[in-house]
């Protein structure tokens, strides 16, 4: 998963203060502008065609689809502005976006993936139907991942006693013996799997670097695909809600 971790395209590497800039500096003297998608693109849609124009559409697409809560408004937004980019990649990366985003969003089903506990069993997350579970992606060679294990532990002994949650560490490392070796010196009581084929789920669903906490529901369905970190407020609110369920 290390070689999935990717800068956006070209396009977007762009410094995103000076496309903030060059925006600011576009829609200066409009008045309702921020915010107001509808306005933004009427006026982005109006520059002439070239790389200047591709990349402000594109980031500021980039920015409206990650801010829209529904697949129906992503997809309108989407369609209705694509074809104002010109650039094959640039179009191609933000299709991407979309959908990871749209298959990513709260609701949705979240694959039956197979996986391998630390005894080498096969495992999967079927088995906790009716469970919400509380997920960490991580890998021995993140260090941000070590340093907020010990929290995640932590919050996991705080709801132990609640029989519908679920706490999950779940490494993507791409060296299996690694993660063992690792899991013998520095033992854990949270449960460990490890999924083989990483890759493949972090470009599907958009998972650009980790640590990462993913929320599934009762039902195996997402919950929050991108939750907050557990040393977060954001965190302990989610799972006092959920604990009542």
């Amino acid at each position: 998963m290390q070689n999935t971790v990717k800068n956006p395209v070209r396009l977007l590497k762009k410094n995103s203060n000076y496309l903030d800039y060059k925006l600011d500096q576009l829609m200066a003297g409009e008045v309702g502008a921020e915010g107001n998608d509808s306005l933004i693109f009427k006026k982005l849609n109006t520059l002439p065609s070239g790389i200047e124009k591709d990349r402000l559409i594109g980031s500021q697409l980039y920015k409206s689809l990650e801010l829209k809560t529904d697949s129906a408004a992503r997809n309108s937004l989407y369609h209705s502005e694509i074809g104002y980019i010109q650039d094959r990649e640039l179009k191609g990366y933000l299709q991407g976006k979309l959908i990871s985003l749209n298959q990513s969003q709260k609701g949705m089903p979240f694959p039956d993936l197979n996986f391998t506990d630390s005894a080498g069993k096969a495992q999967k997350l079927s088995q906790f139907r009716g469970k919400y579970v509380i997920i960490d992606l991580w890998a021995t060679w993140c260090q941000p991942c070590l340093e907020i294990r010990p929290t995640f532990e932590a919050r996991e002994r705080s709801y132990k006693y609640y029989q519908n949650i679920q706490f999950l560490s779940i490494s993507v490392d791409q060296d299996k013996k690694r993660w063992e070796n690792f899991l013998k010196t520095k033992p854990s009581k949270t449960l460990q799997w490890h999924l083989p084929d990483s890759n493949k789920f972090a470009t599907e669903y958009g998972i650009q670097g980790i640590p990462r906490f993913i929320i599934l529901d009762p039902q195996g369905k997402i919950y929050n695909m991108n939750a907050p970190s557990p040393n977060e407020d954001n965190f302990v609110e989610i799972m006092n809600q959920i604990k009542k369920d």
